[in-house]
């Protein structure tokens, strides 16, 4: 089983802020059959983005998340348009994505994923 994830961000300045901001556009995700024994169950792609944002003048903490249920062997899920962007500089936030499921063969069952973060306040 092999596990793709590919996560897309535009990183900018908002006016009223020196600040860099970062905000996901998209996720993909796709799941590689290596072994004909093997069933897959359960295939999510999850997208997350949360921290300090900048709006109408004020630092606000956003937590956004958004999961996807998948039925086909690969996937993309945009974030949505309303989603604020959290700020790169703060110690606190981060904007990540992960693609997992549950692999079974014969009796035994496993929960596999590949996930990544990016770190705001880290740079």
């Amino acid at each position: 089983m092999k596990y793709y994830n590919t996560m897309y961000w535009d990183s900018y300045t908002k006016s009223g802020t020196t600040q860099y901001f970062l905000k996901i556009t998209k996720v993909y995700g796709k799941w590689e059959f290596l072994d004909s024994t093997v069933q897959i169950t359960n295939k999510d792609i999850l997208a997350v983005q949360e921290g300090q944002g900048y709006t109408s003048g004020k630092h606000v903490y956003y937590n956004q998340i958004i999961a996807n249920d998948v039925s086909s062997s690969y996937t993309t899920a945009y974030a949505p348009s309303t989603w604020e962007a959290v700020a790169r500089a703060t110690s606190v936030g981060q904007i990540s994505s992960k693609v997992s499921s549950d692999i079974k063969r014969g009796t035994e069952t496993w929960s596999g994923y590949c996930s990544l973060t990016e770190v705001p306040g880290y740079q």
